[in-house]
């Protein structure tokens, strides 16, 4: 990682707004019609090269690639740094009632349990300025569907990892930088889903940041610094007593994800 006894060097916190082309390439893609794949890619691949260019012209010493893989069909999408991690997950089965759509629930000692998006303690005190997409708190659309767990939990996205590195790399090269960072959802916010598989929570956890290590390995391997997003260790302050596991449990698994990585090239926080 780089480092400087000269000067502060800039980054900042991962996600930038998406091109309007790429917005609605997207959008095209999720609705599931034909497209065209090929140009998609070249979308995207254009995208990342001129947001990285963007960076390195206002000063940013160490820029990201605007995390423009994580799919974003309308401006405003506070999800698409998690829910891209849907499809990179095997043991999901997409379709399960979504975070807004499920009946709330309260957890009791020992037994954990998912209540809804709108159960959040502060959705409920400022429910006016939530509903309002004016107000500045809107998070886009809302899903109504969501990922279950009905299996082991594994890494599948080896390819789109793999893309998602070239991509960057190929625009980090074209733009004469030496260094850039790529986000990764961590273990604690990723296996926010429903589990219809694992008896045990901490199993359910830990094979989650197992299955993802495989992501963060190939970020660092590739020579960039990875940072860990994990919103969760803040946001699950508003979760009407949902008894999920700490914040301690859950830096543990973020620890056990980077394992035998190289310490120097990960980063964290409670981005989102």
């Amino acid at each position: 990682m780089k480092t400087s006894s000269d000067y502060i060097l800039t980054t900042h916190v991962g996600s930038l707004p998406r091109p309007d082309d790429l917005i609605e390439a997207n959008r095209a893609r999720e609705a599931g019609g034909v497209i065209d794949e090929a140009g998609f890619q070249e979308t995207l691949r254009v995208a990342v090269a001129n947001v990285v260019r963007a960076q390195k012209d206002v000063g940013i010493d160490v820029p990201g690639d605007g995390e423009f893989s994580k799919s974003m069909g309308h401006r405003v999408n506070y999800g698409a740094w998690w829910s891209y991690a849907f499809r990179r997950l095997g043991g999901l089965e997409l379709g399960a009632p979504g975070p807004y759509g499920r009946t709330p629930r309260r957890s009791r000692p020992g037994e954990i349990v998912l209540t809804n998006q709108d159960d959040r303690r502060d959705r409920q005190r400022f429910a006016a300025a939530y509903g309002d997409p004016e107000s500045g708190v809107s998070m886009g659309p809302r899903p109504t569907t969501d990922p279950v767990c009905v299996g082991k939990l594994t890494y599948i996205g080896q390819q789109a990892v793999a893309a998602d590195i070239a991509n960057f790399k190929a625009a980090l090269a074209a733009a004469g930088i030496a260094e850039g960072f790529m986000t990764a959802v961590a273990p604690g916010t990723a296996y926010r889903f429903g589990n219809a598989h694992y008896q045990d929570d901490m199993e359910f956890l830990y094979d989650c940041a197992e299955a993802l290590r495989e992501e963060y390995k190939a970020i660092v391997d590739a020579g960039l610094v990875l940072q860990l997003d994990d919103p969760s260790t803040a946001t699950g302050v508003g979760v009407n007593c949902r008894a999920w596991v700490g914040g301690d449990e859950a830096a543990d698994a973020g620890d056990s994800g980077v394992r035998a990585l190289r310490q120097d090239d990960a980063t964290g926080g409670v981005s989102g």
